[in-house]
Formats: structure tokens, C-alpha cells, sequence
């Protein structure tokens, strides 16, 4: 009996080999077989989780426990995929001009993983002393997974309400039993499960109630932001990806030269099969889920388990509903967060911190380019303060010594990159940016040089009292972290937060300030987005904020429920607002396209959410597949539309689309593209003005060469 256990509870890759070969087999199967629902859901899993289980394996890492093992093998499948699939690109186009294809990447992928469980048998042929460990019994998480299961089913059948018929009842209650179950977890569930829930919220929380430009509300692309592009080089890539690519466009090449927005997705469509927009939608916000459970892990590592979960459920908040960034920048902050859990984390052994400090290092880089130059920058800074620290106390040098060889390497990995790739498109851009901040330092006593800093940071118009309230909600946590910021410098060095981490919290709040002080920093590198970078340090910073000031007005007493308290007058109000659940109640303005989706005009919905429509999708689709890259042309569209569906969807107009106004002149070969909003409404925006299309004379002397009743293009001969 003791014997079966030893071999059930360490299956050593000799007991891992029959399972690998029977989920590949299953793999090959279920792909060639082409049951479209299965092949999408069991590749897409088996891409997702497997060659990280492995890698894991393979690493030996007994210490994590299962939700660490989660964690890790989705970001080191992650990493795993972006660098086999550049290998199979690199080398396949010796011999082929369409390296990125079916059967050598599923070959290459599973070729590789066994070659790692294989390797890892023989690397663990001798067998280790078995010792007892105390596990989780499997009906321990049926309640939650119950709960999981109600949640998703409510939000995937709310939004399929929403989309057929307008009804957002279930979304109500979506919304409400996320607040519910939040509030109990406090009191009564075990802090093993936390990042189960916080996993399941995030994911809840972003693909049926955020109003990103990934939400399932349409099956197009969404948003006015960066997705547009991200979708565009994705469709560019196809079956190779060319490192040498460079356009005049300085903010497609540069997102080309990113493997987390071109190779990954097309590995993941090849072998899904799925929709290149549904596969966007589903991808993106999956990965960047399991932030959650890494943002917890490493809260966990400062603070008491109720005051990490309170703190990561804040971050989810903001993260989901007001904004993480585009695709690429949430499989970044993946790898952001797993660099600092792993800093921070005692119990992995120094190789294996190494190996996977360069792995993920290495995937953050190519992932996005603006968090890669933050991590850079706190990293250097974070050894300078150190060495400091330690000269001045008269200490050993030795302990910043991983920190620092791990700075040289990210450097050379980040410039050599930049550098290299695409004609320097990445670094050039990096230079502008600071350019565009250094010929404005002469502007520090002009206070609209600011731009959006104050806007990212809350302190917004507000149209309604309900609004205003929402502003005031968000503020009043900023202020809670200005309290717990007051309180950490204030606290003795014994206290908590680990010297390290305080580095962290300072060079965080100072980023937060330069942001504010010097002009068009915000708007160059965007306000919100930084806050909500770095929250990922900060956020329990909030928690501790609001302890002291219920402590402070209290005068100590109930102690045991400051973190109840918090949560019901604090963070799930604010999670109510910032859902758009009070606004839809309230019938009053909403920036939640899943709740207000059904009272919003189409017009609406593409002017202040990007929502586009089938007469958008088949018009650019058609212009895609009629023009030729070899065709000397313009095109010539609203300003709205040459900045998303022909940037996403007519990847062959790339370069050639300006911006159309009553007084354009149409030379002969150009085009002119109108969409819904222009066609049925009447209305043409230009970069500054907007017209009635009547205003447009020069129509009547072009040929209409495309119709749908919504969309048109005129071409003159």
C-alpha cells in the first residue's frame, strides 16, 4: 500500500511518460478529426497548460503548491510557444515560405515536450525518499467549483441575452453573486481556495463585463485603442513572420515586432482552428486572468492572506474596468508579475529561480515593449538602492548579486531585441516618446501640459450625481493608499513589507508623481495604464491605508472585521460602479457596452465604443480581398474608420488609408470606403470636423464598385 502511494504521489517522468504520449495522441487525433467545438476547446487547453506541466516537471519544483503549479505552467506554456514557434519560423523558412503551418508546429511542439519528458526520466532515474505531504482532498472543491460553474454560466448566458435580445437581467445577477461570494469568502472560506475565486472573478469580470476591446458582446474586434493593430499584424503574420518587416507606420511595425501579438495568436489559430477575432477575444483576457493568482501569491508574501485577497480584488477592479491595455500588454504583466513573485518567493532553489527568471525575462521582452523598459528600469533601480543600502551598513555585497547578473542579462536580451528586430522600429519609437517628453520640460509651470494625468487618476467630468459618486469612490482608495504609503515610511524596518519590496513601493509611488509633475508623460505612456502597473506593488498598500484609518476612527475596536467593513463600504461599491451596474439601474450615462448595449444607437456604439457590425466586417473584408498589395492607391475613409475595421480587417490597405473631407481631391485609381455611420447616418468625421456625406460632391463622379445596404466603396477610374 505505502509502495503505491510513493508512485501515485511523485509520478516521476517515468510514470508521466504514458499519460504525455496518450494526451498527444489525443492531440493528433482530436486535430485531424476536426470536430470543430472540441478541437477549439482541447487544443486550445492542451496549448494553454501542457508544455508548462512538463517544463515544471522537468524543473522538479516540489515546493509550489497546486495553484502555483497553475500559475506557472500557463506562463511557461506561454513563453514555451512564442519561442518554439520563432524556432519553427526561422528554420522552416530555409526550406518552406510557409514555416508557420499545421503540421510542423504541432509536430515541433510535441516533438520538443517529449523530448523533455524523456530527458527528465533519466535526469530522476534514481528514486527520492518519499515524504508525507498533507493534499487537498478533491470534495474540498466541489463547492467551489459549483460556484465557478454558476458564475460562468450566468455570464456567457447574460451575454448571449444581451446579444439576441438586449436583455442584461442575468449580467444583474452576475454581478450581484460576484459581490455575495466575495464578501463570504472573507469570513468563512479557507485561504487555500482565494485564488481559485479571484481567478474565476478576473475572468468573469473581463470577457462579460468589461468593455474592452475584447469583450464577447460582438463577435468583431471592439475599443478605439490598440487592438485594432494588435489584430492587423496578427492577420500580417499568416504563416511567417518576418523579423525584417518595416513599414512608414511607425505603431504597426513596432506591434509586429511583438511575438505575443503575432506568433502566439497564430499558433494558437492553426491549431484551434479558431476565428481570428473570437480567438483575440478569448485569448488575451484568459491569459491575463491568471494575474489574479499571481498577484495574490505575491501580495501573500507581505501581507495576512484576508488583506492579499481584499488587495488583489482591488487590482481586479481596476485592471478590468478601467483598463489594462491592449492584448500584448496583458500577456506581459503575466510575465511582470511571475518576475517578482519568483524575486520575492524563499523556497525556490537558485538554479531554478535563474532558469526561470530568464525565461520569463526573455518573454516579457517580447512581449511589450513599455512594461520590458519599466522592468528594466525598477530593476536597475532596485540593485542601485541595495548596493546602497549595504555600503552604507557596512554589509556584504554578495545577496544583490543575483539581482545584478539578472540586470545584465534582461539588458542585453531588451536591446538586443529592440535593436535588431524590425529596422529598430521598437527602440525608435522608445526614443520618440522621450524625445516628445524632453522638448516639453519647458511647459512644467503649464498645467494642461498634464494631459490625462489627472484623468487616469480619476478626476474626470461627471455627468450625474451617480458618476460623481464613482469618482469619489475611486479617489477615496487612491487616498487609502496615500495612507498605507504614509504609514510604510513611517513603520520601522522590522515591520512588514520586506527591504526590497519597500524599494519597490517607493520607485512605484515616484512613478505615479513623475507622471503627474512632468508634462505629457501621461500622454505619451498613458496615465491609467501606468496606475494600473503599478498596482501590481501597490495595491496592498490600499489595504493597509484603510486598516489605519478604521483603526484611527474607530479607536481599535472590532479589529477582526476592519477587512468586512473595507469590502461593504469600500471595494464592492466600487465594483458596483465601475461594472456599470448602478448606471444601468440608474438609467443614466454607461460606459458598460454588456449592460446599456440595448438603449445605445449603432451610431453610438461605434463612435464611443468601436463596436463595429457585419456591414463594417464584409465591406473591409471584400476591399481586403479586391485590392492588390502591388496597386499603387489611396484610400480615403472617416477618421474613426482608418483608425480600426480597415487597420483590422483590410490588412492590405496598411499605409495607404487617409483621412476623407469635403475638399479631398480623388487622384485616378484611389478609393473611398464609407461605413455604416457614414452611409445610414449621413455623418463623415474628419480629424477635426465632421460633414453630412452630401457635402462629399465628388461621389457623384466615382463608380460604386461595393454595397450591403450599410457599407460602400467608390473607386475613381
Amino acid at each position: 500500500m505505502l509502495h503505491n502511494l510513493r508512485r501515485l504521489r511523485n509520478l516521476g517522468m517515468k510514470d508521466f511518460i504514458f499519460p504525455a504520449l496518450l494526451l498527444q495522441i489525443a492531440t493528433y487525433l482530436i486535430l485531424y478529426m476536426n470536430i470543430q467545438v472540441i478541437r477549439m476547446t482541447f487544443c486550445f487547453a492542451y496549448l494553454l497548460f501542457f508544455p508548462g506541466i512538463v517544463i515544471l516537471k522537468f524543473l522538479s519544483l516540489d515546493t509550489f503548491d497546486i495553484w502555483d503549479k497553475i500559475l506557472f505552467s500557463v506562463g511557461l506554456s506561454i513563453a514555451f510557444l512564442m519561442f518554439v514557434g520563432f524556432l519553427v519560423n526561422e528554420l522552416g523558412k530555409i526550406v518552406t515560405i510557409s514555416p508557420l503551418s499545421l503540421n510542423s508546429l504541432i509536430l515541433s511542439i510535441n516533438t520538443i515536450l517529449l523530448l523533455l519528458v524523456f530527458a527528465n526520466n533519466t535526469h530522476k532515474s534514481r528514486h527520492l525518499p518519499y515524504k508525507e505531504k498533507a493534499e487537498t482532498k478533491f470534495s474540498v472543491f466541489i463547492p467551489f467549483i459549483l460556484i465557478a460553474a454558476l458564475l460562468l454560466i450566468l455570464g456567457a448566458y447574460g451575454i448571449f441575452l444581451v446579444n439576441t435580445s438586449g436583455n442584461n437581467f442575468f449580467l444583474f445577477i452576475l454581478v450581484l453573486t460576484i459581490s455575495f461570494t466575495t464578501l463570504i469568502a472573507i469570513k468563512f472560506i479557507s485561504a487555500q481556495h482565494y485564488p481559485f475565486l479571484l481567478l474565476i472573478i478576473f475572468i468573469c469580470s473581463l470577457l462579460f463585463l468589461s468593455s474592452a476591446g475584447y469583450a464577447l458582446i460582438t463577435p468583431y474586434v471592439i475599443g478605439l485603442g490598440d487592438q485594432w493593430f494588435e489584430h492587423c499584424v496578427f492577420k500580417l503574420t499568416g504563416n511567417c513572420w518576418n523579423p525584417a518587416f518595416y513599414i512608414p507606420n511607425l505603431e504597426i511595425t513596432s506591434t509586429y515586432s511583438m511575438m505575443s501579438v503575432t506568433i502566439l495568436p497564430v499558433i494558437f489559430q492553426i491549431i484551434t482552428g479558431m476565428d481570428s477575432s473570437l480567438l483575440i477575444k478569448l485569448l488575451f483576457p484568459i491569459i491575463a486572468s491568471f494575474i489574479a493568482i499571481g498577484a495574490y501569491k505575491l501580495f501573500q508574501t507581505q501581507i495576512d492572506d484576508k488583506s492579499a485577497f481584499l488587495a488583489t480584488f482591488y487590482l481586479i477592479v481596476v485592471s478590468a474596468f478601467k483598463g489594462m491595455g491592449s492584448g500584448r500588454q496583458q500577456v506581459a504583466q503575466l510575465f511582470y508579475v511571475l518576475l517578482f513573485l519568483i524575486l520575492f518567493r524563499k523556497d525556490i532553489p537558485r538554479f531554478q529561480r535563474s532558469l526561470l527568471l530568464i525565461i520569463f525575462g526573455a518573454a516579457l521582452v517580447v512581449s511589450h515593449y513599455s512594461l520590458s523598459y519599466i522592468f528594466l528600469f525598477t530593476l536597475i533601480f532596485l540593485v542601485l538602492v541595495l548596493a546602497l543600502i549595504e555600503h552604507r551598513e557596512g554589509g556584504c555585497l554578495y545577496r544583490i548579486k543575483p539581482f545584478l547578473f539578472f540586470a545584465l542579462i534582461f539588458s542585453i536580451i531588451t536591446f538586443s531585441w529592440y535593436t535588431l528586430l524590425n529596422g529598430s522600429a521598437v527602440f525608435n519609437k522608445f526614443q520618440y516618446a522621450v524625445q516628445t517628453i524632453v522638448n516639453n520640460l519647458d511647459q512644467f509651470f503649464n498645467i494642461h501640459s498634464r494631459g490625462t494625468a489627472l484623468q487616469g487618476l480619476g478626476y474626470v467630468e461627471t455627468p450625474t450625481i451617480f458618476h460623481k459618486i464613482s469618482s469619489a469612490l475611486f479617489i477615496f482608495t487612491e487616498l487609502l493608499l496615500l495612507i498605507g504609503f504614509i504609514k510604510l515610511i513611517k513603520s520601522k524596518r522590522s515591520s512588514f513589507f520586506d527591504i526590497q519590496y519597500k524599494i519597490l513601493v517607493f520607485l512605484n509611488m515616484s512613478i505615479i508623481g513623475v507622471n503627474i509633475l512632468l508634462p505629457r508623460v501621461a500622454d505619451t505612456f498613458l496615465m491609467e495604464r501606468f496606475y494600473q502597473t503599478t498596482l501590481f506593488i501597490l495595491a496592498p498598500l490600499v489595504v493597509i491605508g484603510g486598516k489605519a484609518l478604521l483603526k484611527f476612527a474607530l479607536k481599535h475596536r472590532f479589529n477582526r472585521f476592519y477587512i468586512i467593513i473595507l469590502m461593504l463600504s469600500v471595494f464592492i461599491p466600487l465594483f458596483l460602479f465601475q461594472t456599470g451596474f448602478v448606471y444601468e439601474l440608474a438609467g443614466v450615462q454607461n460606459w458598460s457596452i454588456s449592460f446599456c448595449k440595448h438603449r445605445t444607437s449603432q451610431e453610438e456604439l461605434y463612435r464611443r465604443f468601436g463596436c463595429i457590425n457585419d456591414y463594417n466586417f464584409y465591406s473591409t473584408y471584400w476591399l481586403n480581398n479586391v485590392i492588390s498589395s502591388s496597386m499603387h492607391y489611396v484610400i480615403y475613409a472617416d477618421d474613426q474608420a482608418r483608425r480600426t475595421e480597415l487597420i483590422a480587417y483590410a490588412k492590405n490597405t496598411v499605409g495607404h488609408v487617409k483621412t476623407i473631407s469635403n475638399g479631398t481631391k480623388i487622384k485616378s485609381n484611389d478609393f473611398v470606403y464609407l461605413n455604416p455611420s457614414n452611409v445610414i447616418c449621413g455623418t463623415i468625421v474628419g480629424e477635426k470636423n465632421t460633414w453630412n456625406i452630401n457635402e462629399l460632391h465628388f461621389l457623384n463622379y466615382m463608380n460604386k464598385l461595393y454595397t450591403n445596404g450599410g457599407s460602400e466603396v467608390y473607386k475613381n477610374n
